[in-house]
């Protein structure tokens, strides 16, 4: 007996996910046709293995329908993306330090060429 713990749906494919357990394996089961009902089945041993496909489906448009995994598997899903997220504005920040650092050495240059003149 399969417990569904996260269904996501695509709009705009009309198609479906479906995460399931079942034997303390997690089954992924993708619907690879919408009008003909045809799924395909993958089996994992991990919840970790799974995260990134669920991912990577929620990026490219799928929506969650269902989810009985509570909101710390949701966080725990997006983590790579608020990772990502604050590393592009730590970035950002070591950037626009760079950039006034330098402005403060061309402007002392500058200072020093004109007292040379």
């Amino acid at each position: 007996m399969d417990i569904t713990l996260l269904q996501l749906y695509n709009p705009f494919l009309k198609m479906s996910i479906k995460l399931s357990r079942s034997n303390r394996k997690y089954k992924l089961s993708k619907q690879i046709t919408p009008v003909r009902n045809i799924w395909v089945d993958d089996v994992y041993e991990d919840l970790s293995q799974v995260k990134g496909i669920l991912l990577g489906e929620l990026i490219n448009g799928f929506e969650i329908k269902m989810n009985n995994m509570g909101m710390d598997f949701l966080d725990e899903l997006v983590e790579p993306i608020n990772k990502a997220i604050e590393e592009d504005e730590q970035l950002k920040i070591k950037q626009s330090e760079e950039e006034d650092v330098i402005e403060e050495e061309l402007s002392d240059a500058i200072k020093k060429g004109l007292e040379w003149s």
